[in-house]
C-alpha cells in the first residue's frame, strides 16, 4: 500500500503561487504562458470577473486607436480568498499596473498574473511568502477556539507539494496494465470532460489547500470545499438508496469510536476521476476519516481509494484541517463563460 503523508506548514497552494512555473504545471497553463518572460501592463480595469474556476481581470490599456483590451488570469477564488483577496479588491474604472507573464502565441493580450497594483487600492499580493506561510501555518487564523466536534470550517494543510506529485504524473502510482494504458493514452488537448463546470471528484478535491466546511445533522453530514464550489451529502441511514450515479458518488456515513466515517461508491464514469486524464468508473471505492485531535483545534482527514481496474493497490492520504472559525465560508459557483476562457487560454 502506497502511503502519502502530508505536513508541515506551508500547503500545495502556497507551492503553485511562489513558484509560477509549478502553477502552470498543476493548472496546464505552462503551455499557453511563457514563465521566462515579464510584462508589464498599465490601464484601466474594463471588468473584474470574480468567478470560478478562476478570476480574470480585463484591461484597456493604450490610447485612441492603439487601445488594446487584455485578460489577465489569476488564481481559482478559493485560494485568492486566502490571500485577502474578494470581488472588490479590484473594480472596474481602476488605474492599475499588472505584471504578467504573457501569451506564448505572439500578438494575444493574454497573461497570467504576477502582480498588479491599484491606484488608491490596497491590493493583497498572490505572492507574499511571508502572508503564504502564516495562513497554512494557521498562524492568520489560529485562535484559543476550541472545536467541539468534526462540525464546522476548517482549512486544509496539504503539505509539502511532492507529497501530491501523482496528480500531475499519475504514472507514479502503482498502476495495473490497463491504468498504465489510461494514463499512457492521455492527450492533455482534450478538456471537453472540463467544459461543464463539473467539479473535479474525490478524494481530489478533498485535497485540495482550500477552506472545508462539515455540517452534522441528524440524518446526513454536508460536505463542502470552496475549491470548485463542491457540495457533498453522506446519508448516516445505511437503507437508504442511492439516487442515481453522480461525479461525487453515493455517500454513507457512520461513527466509530469519535471518528466520522464517510463510505461512498456508485460514481460515475468520469475521465478525470481520480486526476486529469486518469478515468474511473463505478468500481471506484472511497473511504474517508475525520477525525478530531486532542487539542480541538485541528482534526487529520485521511483517505484510502482502491480501484483494482486502474490501481495495483489502494492510494492512502493524510493531511491535517486546522479549525479557523474567525473566517467565513463561501461557495462561488463555476461560471460556464469563465470555464470556456480557462479551457481557451
Amino acid at each position: 500500500m502506497r502511503q502519502y503523508w502530508t505536513s508541515g506548514a506551508l500547503a500545495f497552494l502556497s507551492v503553485t503561487m511562489l513558484k509560477p512555473a509549478a502553477s502552470y504545471a498543476h493548472h496546464n497553463q505552462y503551455q499557453q504562458f511563457d514563465p521566462a518572460r515579464e510584462q508589464i501592463i498599465t490601464g484601466t480595469v474594463e471588468r473584474f470577473a470574480w468567478q470560478n474556476p478562476h478570476a480574470y481581470i480585463y484591461v484597456a490599456s493604450g490610447e485612441g486607436n492603439e487601445t488594446r483590451s487584455w485578460r489577465i488570469e489569476t488564481l481559482s477564488i478559493a485560494f485568492m480568498r486566502q490571500m485577502g483577496w474578494g470581488p472588490d479588491t479590484i473594480r472596474a474604472g481602476d488605474n492599475v499596473t499588472a505584471t504578467i507573464n504573457p501569451s506564448r502565441t505572439e500578438g494575444r493580450a493574454t497573461g497570467w498574473l504576477l502582480g498588479i497594483a491599484a491606484k488608491g487600492r490596497d491590493v493583497p499580493s498572490l505572492t507574499d511568502e511571508k502572508r503564504i506561510g502564516a495562513i497554512f501555518s494557521g498562524e492568520s487564523t489560529q485562535t484559543d477556539a476550541r472545536a467541539s466536534s468534526v462540525s464546522g470550517t476548517w482549512l486544509a494543510q496539504t503539505g509539502p507539494a511532492a507529497q501530491w506529485e501523482w496528480i500531475d504524473d499519475p504514472s507514479q502510482l502503482e498502476l495495473t496494465e490497463a491504468g498504465q494504458r489510461a494514463v499512457d493514452g492521455y492527450n492533455p488537448a482534450n478538456t471537453s470532460s472540463k467544459a461543464s463546470c463539473e467539479p473535479r471528484p474525490i478524494p481530489r478535491i478533498m485535497i485540495a489547500g482550500d477552506r472545508k466546511s462539515i455540517e452534522l445533522a441528524d440524518d446526513v453530514v454536508r460536505i463542502r470545499a470552496e475549491y470548485d464550489a463542491t457540495e457533498r451529502i453522506a446519508y448516516f441511514d445505511d437503507d437508504r438508496p442511492p439516487e442515481g450515479r453522480t461525479v461525487h458518488g453515493h455517500s454513507l456515513a457512520r461513527w466509530q469510536d469519535e471518528v466520522l466515517i464517510v463510505e461512498t461508491s456508485n460514481f460515475t464514469e468520469n475521465p478525470n476521476g481520480i486526476t486529469d486524464g486518469f478515468p474511473a468508473s463505478n468500481e471506484k471505492h472511497l473511504i474517508e476519516r475525520f477525525a478530531l485531535n486532542a487539542d480541538r483545534q485541528s482534526l487529520v482527514y485521511s483517505f484510502e481509494l482502491t480501484y483494482p481496474v486502474y490501481l495495483a493497490e489502494p492510494l492512502t492520504g493524510e493531511m491535517r484541517w486546522l479549525y479557523p472559525p474567525n473566517v467565513d465560508f463561501e461557495l462561488v459557483p463555476c461560471d460556464p463563460e469563465a470555464t470556456k476562457s480557462f479551457l481557451n487560454n
